[in-house]
């Protein structure tokens, strides 16, 4: 009689009986413990149904993966050794959730995906606040670089002065109107850009005024 061969998924808790393979790998551990490989639903199972219900095997991969050596508790069915019988299958499942066995490898897996579940929600949380103070910053600076575009335009005070190079210069002979109310604004106590200023120096400001008028 010829055997059925059917393919093994490196998600497939069987695979992990008696062997601590995905103990020693946690995010192999993980995955399994939060993913577990389940038949899809175009899954071509073997033609032959006798053949391949013979090879059904039920597992507990809490316990499998968590299993403990030198406890008085004997390993048996549902961690060493697969649950084939599907009619005693109801029986064997609710006292195995009863066993202190059991709900002490649940316990460990819960405290063991946790972390995992929330660094990265973590992360994303860390670059989200980032990039909203990066963004109110940079409003804060707009906004303060807006208002003394307003009061030239309001006094009708020319915007340009003989150097356009694009640079908050100190030592500007002439920087025209607007660059120098901008430094102005600096040195008298501008937050937003004195800040600015100070991570990234005044050469960071290139403005050209060509479209201001």
């Amino acid at each position: 009689m010829g055997t059925i061969s059917i393919p093994a998924y490196t998600d497939d808790i069987g695979l992990y009986v008696s062997n601590d393979t995905a103990k020693n790998d946690f995010s192999l551990l993980n995955r399994l413990l939060t993913k577990p490989w389940i038949p899809p639903s175009n899954y071509n199972y073997p033609k032959n149904r006798t053949k391949w219900e013979n090879k059904i095997s039920i597992y507990c991969r809490y316990c499998v993966l968590f299993s403990r050596k030198g406890e008085n508790q004997s390993l048996g069915q549902l961690i060493n050794k697969p649950l084939r019988s599907l009619k005693d299958a109801p029986e064997y499942l609710f006292n195995h959730n009863e066993c202190n066995y059991h709900k002490l490898s649940v316990s460990q897996a819960i405290e063991c995906v946790s972390p995992y579940a929330h660094a990265n929600s973590d992360v994303n949380i860390l670059l989200n606040n980032i990039n909203e103070q990066q963004q109110n910053e940079n409003r804060r600076i707009l906004a303060s670089i807006i208002k003394c575009i307003l009061f030239l335009s309001r006094q009708n005070i020319v915007f340009r002065g003989n150097d356009e190079n694009g640079f908050l210069d100190d030592n500007n002979t002439n920087p025209g109107n607007f660059k120098s109310l901008v430094l102005f604004a600096t040195d008298a106590g501008d937050q937003a850009l004195q800040k600015k200023f100070k991570s990234s120096s005044k050469k960071c400001f290139i403005f050209k005024l060509a479209n201001i008028k």
